[in-house]
């Protein structure tokens, strides 16, 4: 079954990126979105910001330890942690542009792992 722990850090993870691209947009409305569904043999969360978003390229080496497309120390470790707890638990991310102007996270996890 899935682990509380590892729902806390994939979701934390996503919110605290998403919180901090939607900081940057400082011409527009700032806003995070969190939904969450129990649709069919998965749990579906999703995750948007009102950023300015990234391109897919980005995402894709952002899912590796030690990438950033910010500055500072101690970065690239969130979207790399994101993608190795999904790994273990048999789930998936996908990505898109959002509706409110940044990125859309969509994690699926199954409900029971085998």
């Amino acid at each position: 079954d899935v682990c509380s722990s590892d729902l806390v850090n994939i979701i934390g993870n996503l919110l605290e990126n998403a919180i901090e691209a939607a900081e940057e947009n400082i011409s527009g409305r700032q806003m995070v979105k969190l939904s969450m569904t129990d649709y069919g043999n998965d749990l579906i969360f999703e995750v948007e910001d009102s950023g300015k978003g990234v391109d897919e390229k980005s995402v894709d080496l952002s899912l590796k330890r030690g990438f950033s497309t910010k500055s500072g120390t101690g970065r690239g470790v969130g979207l790399s942690l994101v993608h190795e707890n999904l790994k273990f638990l048999g789930g998936q991310l996908t990505t898109a542009r959002s509706n409110i102007g940044g990125m859309r996270f969509t994690i699926y996890i199954p409900k029971n792992l085998n």
